[in-house]
C-alpha cells in the first residue's frame, strides 16, 4: 500500500499462476484460494454460468442421491 501511495501511477502485475504481485518495489507473495484462482486462470469464475451449463450432470446426480429422491 505504501509503494501505490507514494506512486499511484505504477504498473501492478498480478501473476495468478506464481501466486505474486509485482510492483516498483519488487515481488510479494499474493494469498488466493485455490478455487477463486483456478476460476480466474480458466475462465470460469461465473458460477451461475457453470451451474446451468451443467444442468443435466446435477440432476442426474440429484436423481443418484438417496435424500434427493424421496427419502425419508
Amino acid at each position: 500500500m505504501d509503494s501505490v501511495s507514494l506512486d499511484p501511477k505504477q504498473t501492478l502485475v498480478l501473476d495468478l499462476e506464481a501466486r505474486c504481485v509485482a510492483y516498483r518495489g519488487g515481488r510479494l507473495a499474493a494469498g488466493l484460494q485455490g478455487g477463486a484462482r483456478r476460476q480466474l486462470l480458466e475462465g470460469t469464475w461465473n458460477a451461475t454460468a457453470v451451474l446451468l451449463e451443467a444442468g443435466e450432470r446435477i440432476e442426474q446426480t440429484a436423481a443418484r442421491l438417496p435424500y434427493g429422491n424421496g427419502w425419508v
